[in-house]
């Protein structure tokens, strides 16, 4: 019976490291996440400006079209035609990159805040193992030898 204190004590500094070094690995990959959301962040901004200038340039032809179409010839009007269709086709394009983007970006924040979460649960148990280790010495240290 006296080898149980010891044997207990053992088992919880094992699971204190054990617990310690997954609540490391968890935090080191939200931290990765969080890295890879901040740089996804840097890319989104540039093609948001991109696409407001290609919304622009598409709605300016497209406003042209309307304004000149009873004064335009026939080729005119096919090659103001395809400057719109062309402007529209790349706003679109940037627009749904966007999307993708910030679709990636919130799942990316979204898995870091989940991995978070479980850095909780670790540290409370890590903290009863700690716990249960002193009362153990402190239960031994009572025990007349």
């Amino acid at each position: 019976m006296n080898r149980l204190p010891l044997i207990l004590r053992i088992y919880c500094i094992l699971a204190i490291l054990l617990l310690g070094w997954y609540g490391w690995h968890v935090s080191r990959q939200v931290r990765m996440f969080r890295l890879e959301a901040t740089r996804l962040q840097e890319d989104i901004t540039p093609l948001t400006t991109e696409e407001a200038k290609a919304e622009e340039t598409y709605n300016r032809l497209e406003g042209k079209q309307r304004r000149e179409r009873g004064g335009y010839s026939g080729e005119e009007a096919v090659l103001a035609s395809v400057a719109v269709m062309d402007a529209k086709a790349q706003y679109e394009q940037l627009h749904a990159e966007l999307q993708e983007m910030e679709e990636q970006h919130l799942a990316l924040e979204t898995t870091a805040a989940a991995l978070q979460l479980r850095i909780v649960p670790v540290l409370a148990i890590a903290l009863l193992h700690l716990f249960g280790f002193f009362m153990i010495r402190v239960e031994s240290a009572r025990e007349p030898s």
